[in-house]
């Protein structure tokens, strides 16, 4: 039975309007740096890249309908990430003037929470071609994220987060945004998969905390095609160990000719750093055709809401598209045992 979507569920949030000068003195106020502000892009948060004499920085100033909860949430996960000494490329939180690791401010439109983090600078992954090399990383660093947080434990839980692939079923009513037939067809078989075999499943997996969105976005490559950095932790949620594999994975299947074995690499390189089980592996392949999906399912859905926005809404949606019906006739028990076959080839 799939969950009801309320619309406060499904809003975007209001982004905080905010000039330059006034992120500059922001800085200046709570975090005794001076600096010069440009403007980043950025869905729920207002973002800045500041650079100062010794160094770059980010500053997020957070909408005034956030729950507080949830920046204390990904605060916590941050300072655990850096405790737990992984190498796996993060912002690090800077502390307010008062020694906070944030400030609340009051604006036009209420108040909003105000961060600072350091600058991970190179290019988005968005903007370098597919490549094994680029695929191994990131099934690596999800595999480390993944260790690394193994054991970070917080009360906060986000019942709403629509893209926590574990809950993809609540999806499913979106599906009536989506006008063609053949498109709609194909989501739904996954999502109709998912209900009957997928989640029974899921359920009997251990949860953890997990990044839960290793876009193309929210890599960042630097010198010599290294992934220089991880960024966002705003979808980060309480899941499955697999479901942030599935979920970088999802991206890095765009636009190549054998999706499966560039699926395997991923898998194989993610095993060997965190083994998988047996019905981890299993799950994989639906996992991924799930966070294809629901990305067709929401961004149909918000593009017929803000129709102004659709573009950039709508930004994922063809290739999740085209990747769903290349594989649509593939059957998941044979692409299973591909995946296990190329982790029994790379042992953890």
């Amino acid at each position: 039975m799939t969950a009801n979507l309320s619309e406060a569920s499904l809003s975007d949030t209001h982004v905080p309007r905010i000039s330059m000068e006034r992120a500059q003195a922001i800085a200046r106020q709570h975090f005794g740096l001076k600096a010069e502000a440009r403007e980043l892009t950025g869905e729920r948060d207002r973002n800045f890249h500041l650079k100062a004499g010794h160094g770059e920085y980010v500053l997020k100033i957070s909408s005034a309908l956030e729950d507080p909860a949830t920046t204390a949430f990904q605060n916590a996960m941050l300072r655990h990430l850096e405790g737990t000494g992984t190498d796996v490329p993060i912002p690090r939180l800077i502390p307010t003037v008062e020694g906070a690791d944030e400030a609340l401010i009051g604006e036009e439109g209420g108040c909003h929470i105000v961060r600072l983090v350091t600058y991970l600078g190179g290019t988005p992954l968005a903007y370098w071609p597919p490549s094994h090399a680029i695929r191994i990383q990131v099934a690596q660093i999800s595999a480390r994220m993944v260790l690394a947080l193994e054991d970070f434990s917080s009360p906060y839980i986000d019942t709403d987060m629509l893209w926590n692939v574990a809950r993809a079923d609540r999806i499913r009513p979106l599906l009536s945004a989506v006008e063609d037939c053949d498109v709609r067809q194909v989501c739904d078989a996954v999502f109709a998969r998912f209900e009957d075999v997928v989640a029974p499943t899921l359920a009997a997996l251990p949860t953890q905390f997990i990044h839960n969105d290793l876009n193309l976005h929210n890599l960042i490559v630097g010198d010599g095609g290294l992934i220089s950095g991880v960024i966002d932790f705003g979808d980060a949620v309480k899941s499955h160990a697999v479901c942030d594999l599935a979920t970088a994975a999802a991206y890095q299947l765009f636009d190549i000719d054998d999706p499966i074995a560039a699926l395997s690499e991923m898998v194989a390189a993610f095993h060997a750093i965190r083994p998988l089980t047996e019905p981890e592996i299993e799950l994989i392949f639906d996992l991924v055709r799930a966070r294809w999906a629901i990305t067709v399912g929401i961004a149909h859905w918000r593009a017929r809401r803000h129709p102004a926005n659709g573009v950039y809404i709508m930004r994922n949606a063809p290739r999740s598209i085209t990747a769903l019906m290349a594989v649509a006739e593939l059957s998941p028990a044979k692409v299973a045992d591909k995946l296990k076959t190329a982790c029994q080839r790379s042992p953890a």
